[in-house]
């Protein structure tokens, strides 16, 4: 009896054992990625990114958590006066609160509200894991392994508003492939409680 219980156990733990291994090689484990402490960053701002992302298409949106420095838009450059030229009615001061809000790194918490989709937060440690090799096509083939309902991922700056927060601008790229990227500067207005777009702009496209 002891021998038929002892064989019983054995044939179990192989069968754990090569379901683990199966699984392993079916799915390759990564590290843990902690993201970091979030900004304490108004909660408007998140209904911006939202109103946007609203018609983002992919189940999964991946947002970079960090915030971009990299602005297009300062006073008297080029885009600066396109956007001005081509939106009617437009508050300057948008310009002011966005110029000042992205004079350093902020990192995002996931308060995001959009129907019908999940929004995954992804860290600078595992971006670095994710894209670590010369292999930009194999790295990109890791990163869909790992978010598969994706359209690449997207890094946002922060939101500029204007005094009475009706009006709204932000700039963001959108990484999706070895050679494809591009850069947009987004206007929004707020109308009847709920931000609306109202014109993109391309910045920059690789």
């Amino acid at each position: 009896m002891k021998r038929k219980v002892w064989l019983i156990f054995t044939l179990i733990t192989i069968s754990i054992l090569f379901w683990n291994c199966n699984k392993t090689n079916d799915n390759p484990l990564k590290p843990e990625f902690s993201l970091k402490t979030d900004d304490a960053i108004d909660n408007e701002e998140y209904k911006v990114y939202s109103a946007f992302l609203s018609d983002w298409n992919s189940g999964q949106i991946v947002i970079r958590q960090a915030t971009t420095t990299a602005l297009s838009v300062s006073m008297g450059n080029t885009y600066y006066e396109t956007v001005k030229a081509e939106i009617s009615n437009i508050d300057s001061t948008v310009f002011t609160d966005y110029i000042a809000k992205n004079d350093s790194v902020f990192f995002l918490g996931n308060p995001f509200n959009i129907p019908a989709k999940t929004v995954s937060l992804i860290s600078e440690d595992e971006l670095n894991f994710i894209f670590g090799s010369k292999d930009v096509n194999g790295d990109w083939k890791k990163f869909y392994t790992l978010y598969p309902n994706s359209n690449g991922y997207i890094q946002f700056s922060r939101v500029g508003f204007n005094a009475t927060k009706n009006q709204a601008i932000f700039e963001m790229g959108h990484f999706y492939a070895s050679l494809g990227a591009g850069g947009l500067i987004v206007f929004l207005k707020k109308e009847n409680n709920t931000w609306r777009v109202v014109q993109s702009f391309y910045t920059w496209i690789s």
